[in-house]
């Protein structure tokens, strides 16, 4: 249908039973313990969100670096579990729009009911940022589990110019959504500084 991976990670979210949900893209890859050490770190903390941090792997030459967008430790509150309400100007700095460094607990997502935007590009987005700010127990591993394929030609950001609509859609729907949740005058000024990266983003490419 043209639009991604929205319509069947949306179809995966209404077909789980397990306790707690993945969300993987197939053009990365992954530590064979991630999933072990997220699970590991939602159970002694109770999480609805387990956030870990990753590489950029460079397809031309194998190089790996490690990646602040994946996990930007800078942002992160001083405690072993968190909310936004522990560091709202920051809160969609600690990491960018991808799901596949995150692990969900099963019913979170169930209590919400929220979705993947059906759009061509960075349909995650609105999806993992609206969970960073409804998750009243966030957790963070900061090793690095997973490795984000650049210079490819084939990963999901390949062709952003042809849909610049892209790099607004989500926040759109976002703000929306905040101003719904009654949190948007909280979390303002995080979310505009991530749009203006964001845009700024596209238009680079």
């Amino acid at each position: 249908e043209g639009l991604g991976g929205a319509s069947a990670r949306n179809l995966g979210l209404t077909l789980v039973q397990g306790e707690y949900v993945s969300i993987l893209d197939s053009d990365d890859f992954f530590e064979h313990s991630m999933l072990e050490k997220a699970v590991k770190k939602a159970d002694e903390t109770n999480a609805d969100v387990v956030v870990f941090g990753g590489y950029e792997y460079d397809d031309a030459n194998g190089a790996c670096y490690p990646a602040g967008s994946i996990l930007n430790e800078s942002a992160l509150p001083n405690k072993v579990v968190s909310s936004y309400r522990d560091c709202p100007k920051y809160i969609f700095q600690i990491s960018a729009g991808m799901a596949w460094n995150k692990l969900y607990r099963r019913s979170f997502l169930e209590k919400y009911g929220v979705k993947f935007q059906r759009i061509k590009y960075t349909d995650d987005a609105y999806f993992t940022f609206s969970h960073m700010v409804l998750a009243e127990r966030i957790a963070v591993l900061k090793d690095k589990l997973c490795y984000y394929r650049v210079n490819s030609g084939t990963n999901q950001t390949a062709g952003l110019s042809n849909y610049p609509d892209s790099s607004y859609l989500p926040y759109l729907a976002l703000k929306e959504s905040l101003v719904a949740w009654g949190c948007y005058r909280d979390v303002e000024q995080s979310m505009l500084n991530c749009a203006v990266a964001f845009m700024r983003y596209f238009y680079d490419k």
